[in-house]
């Protein structure tokens, strides 16, 4: 009960709030990596909020399906016709074997099934990751994964599932509807999304391996130092290294010598101590915290000392339109400030007691999205008891709202030291604020997940159906481990060792022998 309350206040104190303004498949049966057979629980969409959602949609016929490793599947299509986006005539789908629990059940997208000569309206959402093994035409099916077969459009399938269960505008039990329907429709609810290329920008990345087109289009060409490894982790999808650099000259953009800060690079790509160039585009800043993380803006974009003149002399003779075109895309962004108030915990105990799971998990992927977050009230209602809210608390927090811009972290989950995990399991964590198009919601002081990040994690489960999970609180719950994603803290033997706090705010120091104290108590120190 006290979890369900904290969640609620939680909420009601955000209404309060004042907001102060790969050869890639290699032939694909070959790699070996260790995706496995992950769980985890998803928002419910409908139809036509996963067409809403979409950064592509086609219509395409299957040309091979084959495996990916690790229990995924790569499925390349080729397009016939662009509805919405900018896909090649050749896409490469990737399929996963989690389990994921999801309205009336669970599916997992590797059971999708696709069949030669049919016609396939595709609703996508696009690879925006660099340092991963997917194809730079890779793309993933939208939450739900939606198959609409323009063939015979009963036969259409969402949450493995009959579609019509999940589409509230267009009534595919219909024996009349027609491809040219389901056509029509999408374009028209699609019509006044944004392409991915504008509403995302800072994480769709150069396809061109010229050099010249990768130094024009980079706002930030930077020498830098590497230095200390953060975190290392490779599987089928992700290979990556995550190191602190400094920056020790600046070729191109804003950057200032001297300035540190995280990036993620191909496995085994860097070492310690070495001076490369890389080409990047700026993260964001958060407020409170000393460190950010940016992003090369090609998989391409890291050279070697010995191609500096080379690069120097593109930049001296680059349009003066490249060079101002970051600078004047920042202008247009629209950036909410939001400062929330509240006590924070003040020792491991009590993070333990407020947490219903402790994770250490790895973050996959993120995605922003626009939510409204206010409760029903027969919910609240049917979880509380007498007068544990007042009627202007129970007001607030079943107000109906404007939706509001989160963050939503897909994590593996590496080790478990409280709740019912199970290792290889995926979860989602929602934050509050997060970057959408033009759109940049910052929470003051709060923690930012990253990808590629390996933390450990205190959450919270949400009591609301079709909700993820949170972390403690806005500040709390999140503390970096610097171990290998296959070594346990749980086999480690100082146990004195002191985890780095990601927030600036949070005065716990959390130990390693905490968490194995922790596993003990729950008896999960296998």
């Amino acid at each position: 009960m006290k979890k369900i309350i904290m969640i609620i206040l939680f909420l009601i104190m955000l209404v309060l709030t004042a907001c102060t303004s790969s050869e890639i498949a290699n032939e694909s049966e070959n790699i070996e990596c260790n995706c496995g057979e992950q769980g985890g629980t998803m928002f419910h969409h409908s139809f036509e909020e996963v067409l809403a959602l979409s950064t592509d949609v086609v219509i395409a016929q299957l040309v091979e399906r084959r495996p990916f490793g690790g229990g995924m599947a790569e499925v390349e299509f080729f397009v016939s016709e662009r509805i919405f986006g900018n896909a090649s005539e050749r896409i490469f789908v990737y399929l996963d074997n989690a389990d994921i629990s999801g309205w009336g059940g669970s599916y997992r997208s590797y059971e999708a099934e696709f069949e030669t000569g049919v016609g396939y309206l595709l609703l996508l959402s696009i690879n925006r990751t660099i340092v991963s093994n997917f194809h730079d035409d890779g793309y993933f099916l939208v939450g739900g994964i939606p198959i609409v077969n323009l063939d015979n459009p009963m036969k259409s399938t969402m949450y493995n599932q009959s579609i019509v269960k999940h589409s509230t505008d267009l009534d595919f039990s219909d024996p009349n509807l027609s491809r040219d329907q389901i056509v029509s429709f999408a374009q028209e609810m699609t019509r006044s999304n944004t392409p991915a290329s504008e509403r995302e920008s800072h994480r769709i990345f150069i396809r061109s391996d010229d050099i010249e087109d990768i130094i024009n289009e980079s706002p930030e060409v930077l020498v830098v130092e590497i230095n200390r490894l953060i975190s290392s982790g490779g599987n089928c999808a992700m290979s990556s290294d995550i190191y602190t650099v400094t920056i020790v000259e600046s070729l191109k953009g804003e950057l200032e010598v001297g300035d540190k800060f995280e990036l993620i690079f191909f496995m085994d790509m860097v070492s310690p101590g070495e001076h490369h160039i890389v080409a990047i585009r700026q993260g964001i800043i958060h407020p409170g915290r000393g460190r950010w993380s940016n992003r090369f803006t090609s998989r391409h974009g890291l050279f070697s000392l010995d191609q500096q003149q080379e690069i120097e002399n593109i930049i001296a003779n680059a349009p003066e339109s490249e060079l101002t075109s970051e600078s004047d895309n920042l202008e247009e962004i629209n950036e909410v400030v939001i400062s929330i108030d509240g006590a924070l915990h003040e020792s491991v105990e009590d993070l333990a007691e407020e947490a219903s799971h402790i994770i250490r998990g790895e973050v996959l992927e993120q995605r922003a999205e626009w939510l409204n977050l206010a409760i029903p009230r027969e919910v609240i209602e049917r979880m509380l008891v007498d007068d544990y809210l007042t009627e202007d608390e129970m007001e607030a927090a079943t107000l109906a709202r404007e939706p509001e811009l989160v963050t939503i972290s897909r994590i593996q989950v590496l080790e478990v030291f409280q709740g019912d995990h199970q290792v290889g399991d995926i979860i989602e964590v929602m934050q509050l604020g997060g970057e959408y198009g033009n759109d940049r919601w910052i929470v003051e002081n709060a923690i930012e997940l990253e990808v590629g990040l390996e933390s450990i994690l205190f959450l919270n489960e949400w009591e609301i159906i079709d909700q993820p999970f949170s972390l403690i609180n806005y500040a709390q719950g999140a503390y970096a481990s610097l171990f290998g994603r296959n070594e346990r803290l749980k086999d480690f033997v100082d146990g004195t060792f002191s985890l780095e706090t990601i927030s600036e705010t949070d005065p716990i120091l959390v130990r390693v022998g905490d968490l194995i104290r922790i596993a003990a108590e729950n008896g999960l120190l296998d």
